[in-house]
């Protein structure tokens, strides 16, 4: 009994300086930080929860040829003819996005440009898609120039105003077409 009561003792010492470590760890900030260590983090929820806008469609009236046989010329019966792109917008995600966003064209070859578009309403539900209806848009050329390939890039949100699931799949494959 003697030795449980000095065990007892020996603990509650210890226990005592430990705490008063601590105290004095804290009150000083003279933890390495570096160095410690903490609990794993246990992920009770795997599924992200919240709005993903992804390009889903691009359509044109554009010509769009093999790029072989893109660099020679191509039959037009007028210059600067006019074209017409489709673009959807869906949000994939599990969440409505709230708040309006633009989509961005951007031209990176041959005449370049970039163009911004915003969003028709300030809600898209998950799920939902918004069409953008662009055009006419002056990517023709003049019978006799030559063309080459080209590429028009959309990317949805381009300015990150919606806070999403995933922010790197916003931009769509290039829209390959030939012309100037």
């Amino acid at each position: 009994m003697k030795n449980l009561a000095k065990s007892i003792t020996v603990l509650a010492l210890i226990a005592t300086v430990m705490v008063a470590c601590k105290k004095e760890e804290i009150a000083t900030n003279e933890v390495d930080e570096t160095t410690e260590t903490k609990a794993a983090i246990w992920d009770i929820d795997p599924v992200a929860y919240g709005p993903d806008l992804v390009v889903t469609r691009v359509t044109s009236t554009l010509p769009i040829v093999s790029p072989s046989a893109c660099g020679g010329t191509m039959p037009q019966t007028t210059c600067g003819v006019n074209y017409t792109l489709i673009v959807d917008v869906t949000n994939v995600g599990n969440a409505t996005a709230s708040g309006y966003y633009e989509l961005e064209l951007d031209k990176p070859t041959g005449n370049m440009t970039t163009q911004t578009f915003t969003s028709p309403t300030g809600t898209l539900a998950a799920g939902a898609t918004h069409t953008f209806n662009i055009g006419p848009a002056p990517f023709g050329g003049c019978q006799g120039v030559a063309f080459t390939t080209q590429d028009l890039v959309m990317t949805a949100d381009i300015f990150n105003d919606i806070r999403e699931t995933n922010e790197s799949n916003n931009t769509a494959r290039a829209y390959r077409y030939c012309g100037d």
